[in-house]
């Protein structure tokens, strides 16, 4: 499946299929500074009613010397997080070099 951002701003988005349907969103409350906390909000519609939104999760992004970690029932069960449903956002969300191309 493709999804497209729109607008194409990834902490404050929706999620569109190349089908042209809404599959997924992402609202982010927008801290003073980087050395404050925010979160982020991922939802979608929901499958029992169509007027009605899911929460899939919510990431919270820590401020200076804070661990960002995403809370979602999505990750009950799995080894990682022993019976948490949280994981920490850097086991998710890595990168190769810190200025890679």
């Amino acid at each position: 499946m493709e999804l497209y951002l729109v607008p194409n701003d990834p902490v404050n988005t929706t999620f569109v299929s190349s089908d042209g349907f809404l599959r997924y969103w992402v609202r982010t409350s927008r801290p003073l500074s980087s050395l404050r906390t925010c979160s982020s909000i991922v939802q979608r519609p929901s499958a029992r009613d169509s007027n009605d939104q899911e929460t899939l999760g919510e990431i919270v992004w820590g401020g200076f010397a804070r661990r960002s970690v995403i809370h979602s029932d999505l990750f009950k069960g799995h080894d990682a997080v022993a019976g948490s449903n949280t994981v920490k956002v850097k086991d998710l969300l890595w990168k190769i070099k810190t200025f890679g191309k």
